[in-house]
């Protein structure tokens, strides 16, 4: 498999599924059919310009048309069906779906464009944009993929996760101070992830995410913190072992 045009791919299926993924888009994707093929649509379109060097091969356009086709189905499924049936309305339903759609990236590469040795796609090495040489660049994507999944997906990923196996135990949270946590989380896994870049800084850093909500009592919740820890902390693991490993 080419991990060149994966990394991509997976990328660009993160951001369009993701920091792409505005509650207006949420709320047509789950009210009607054109909403889950509008989302899909903008999943399949970021993926396409991160497969922009591949653009001249006709496997990739059938790669990614077969990409808009089982992003919609599977999308129209988690609405449809897994919301109806209660062991898949929560956090395994949006875990049963992400492993769908990254199987779907791998699916692709069965193809043969998953056999395309890197010196016959055409490259963009000779242009002097930086944003082609941030493009080009590896360890450039898989820091940045370390980042759209830890802030963006983390948010979702730990919102499921809470709603599922916390949430009926504690009850249900004022949605401004349920905004406000999010954001807290975010920043919390920012500063996480980036200590794992930084490793001479990686306790100073850990220490000061876990004191963000200590002048906020309302928001002294210890296990918001530990699932933020837990979560960017994995992913800083991948992405620091991915860095050493190409």
């Amino acid at each position: 498999m080419e991990w060149f045009l994966f990394s991509r791919l997976l990328l660009g299926h993160l951001i369009g599924d993701f920091p792409l993924q505005t509650g207006t888009i949420y709320r047509l994707k789950i009210q009607s059919l054109r909403g889950t093929i509008l989302h899909a649509g903008i999943v399949t379109f970021t993926m396409c310009l991160m497969g922009l060097p591949y653009w001249g091969y006709g496997w990739f356009w059938a790669a990614m048309i077969f990409v808009l086709i089982s992003h919609t189905v599977e999308d129209w499924a988690k609405v449809n069906v897994y919301s109806r049936w209660a062991p898949l309305n929560g956090f395994w339903g949006f875990f049963l779906d992400q492993v769908i759609h990254v199987v779907t990236i791998f699916v692709i590469f069965l193809t043969p464009l998953g056999y395309l040795p890197v010196a016959e796609v055409p490259t963009l090495s000779n242009t002097g944009s930086w944003l082609v040489q941030l493009y080009l660049d590896n360890h450039a994507m898989v820091i940045i993929t370390a980042y759209v999944f830890s802030l963006f997906a983390g948010t979702y990923f730990l919102s499921f996760f809470k709603a599922s196996f916390y949430r009926a135990q504690e009850g249900a949270e004022d949605r401004s101070l349920e905004n406000l946590n999010r954001r807290f989380g975010i920043l919390e896994r920012t500063l996480i992830t980036t200590s794992f870049l930084y490793p001479d800084r990686c306790f100073y850093l850990i220490l000061l995410a876990g004191l963000l909500r200590l002048p906020f009592p309302k928001l002294r919740v210890s296990v918001d913190y530990c699932l933020n820890l837990a979560f960017a902390g994995c992913i800083g693991v991948a992405m620091w072992m991915l860095l050493l490993a190409i």
